[in-house]
């Protein structure tokens, strides 16, 4: 319909072509798609999406807790 806009979740909004390519940073274990985060399949960590573009950066509170276990 002409003048609807349809929204997108923060995970659609990365590019797919991208998306394929990324990997946690961490453990390089797959990442799988969240409601407004990519979520790392092996260890848990959480990678938030802003305006489309994913910050793959580790959380370092994440760090800690996961170097405790």
């Amino acid at each position: 319909m002409p003048g609807v806009e349809t929204w997108k979740t923060e995970v659609e909004m990365v590019n797919p072509e991208w998306r394929a390519l990324l990997v946690c940073p961490v453990d390089h274990g797959p990442l799988e798609d969240g409601d407004d985060a990519l979520i790392c399949a092996r260890c848990g960590r959480r990678y938030p999406i802003v305006d489309g573009i994913p910050d793959m950066v580790p959380n370092e509170e994440e760090e800690e807790v996961a170097s405790d276990q």
